[in-house]
């Protein structure tokens, strides 16, 4: 009597194991024929948050089609933003604690540029190359009125180191060479 209940429960676990492993083999396969489609997320906006709900990621496309990515700190003031523009400049901002942009770092008309901002986001130093590789530096007032410039400016058809002053109402102080 023993044998036969041996050979009976011998009989149950291979064939609990045989059934077992094929819908464990038939789960693997499942997951190994997932369509690529199904793994692209799809929208036209994308927010992250953190554990208290607060946003620190968001990404989206503007009505005006510029593309935006922004992350914040945690408070949620938004601190860096990457876009591309509409004509297709990217442009990198880091923002201060009020959500100003302070400095830019960008490229127009595929000719690089770095802008800082005062705290009213008025260009104060904007740093330039042109496509021909004129580089030169801005130096603007509290109004935004230049002030000052260094760099190279083309003068004729030749491009000459320079350094020019202006007052206060835009007239010419000082250049160099004269």
């Amino acid at each position: 009597m023993i044998k036969k209940e041996i050979f009976i429960a011998l009989m149950a676990g291979m064939v609990g194991g045989v059934l077992s492993s094929q819908c464990f083999r038939a789960g693997t396969a499942f997951a190994s024929e997932v369509p690529l489609q199904t793994r692209i997320l799809s929208a036209e906006k994308l927010v992250l948050v953190d554990k208290n709900g607060k946003a620190r990621l968001g990404c989206g496309v503007s009505d005006d089609g510029r593309m935006t990515l922004a992350i914040s700190d945690k408070d949620g003031n938004v601190r860096i933003g990457f876009g591309v523009l509409p004509d297709g400049s990217p442009s990198l901002d880091f923002y201060d604690t009020n959500n100003k942009a302070r400095m830019v770092l960008g490229l127009k008309d595929d000719s690089p540029f770095l802008v800082f901002n005062d705290n009213n986001e008025i260009h104060r130093i904007l740093v330039r190359q042109s496509s021909k590789g004129v580089s030169h530096i801005d130096f603007n007032d509290e109004r935004g009125k230049l002030r000052a410039a260094f760099g190279d400016a083309q003068i004729g058809s030749k491009i000459e180191s320079s350094l020019v002053f202006f007052n206060p109402a835009g007239d010419l102080l000082w250049k160099a060479p004269n």
